[in-house]
């Protein structure tokens, strides 16, 4: 408790029985003013692209998925 003058002020967070709506109202203002469909989209394919422009990120990649490739190649079930 703080005191200013003869004022005093109780410091209390979120009454409890309100932080789920507060929770609520939250999550979806960020769903509808951050979390955008086509603003997510736009900026997915604008990280994709820089990676796949970087050559060592290239590079990385196809050396993952040969590596990956080769430890599987042995588990592939054969048809008879």
């Amino acid at each position: 408790m703080a005191e200013m003058g003869h004022l005093r002020f109780v410091r209390r967070g979120v009454v409890p029985e309100r932080k789920p709506d507060l929770a609520h109202a939250a999550a979806h203002q960020v769903a509808k003013d951050l979390l955008k469909p086509e603003r997510v989209g736009k900026e997915l394919v604008e990280v994709v692209s820089q990676l796949l422009d970087d050559p060592k990120f290239r590079a990385s990649a196809v050396l993952r998925t040969n590596t990956a490739h080769e430890r599987t190649a042995h588990r592939r079930p054969t048809c008879t």
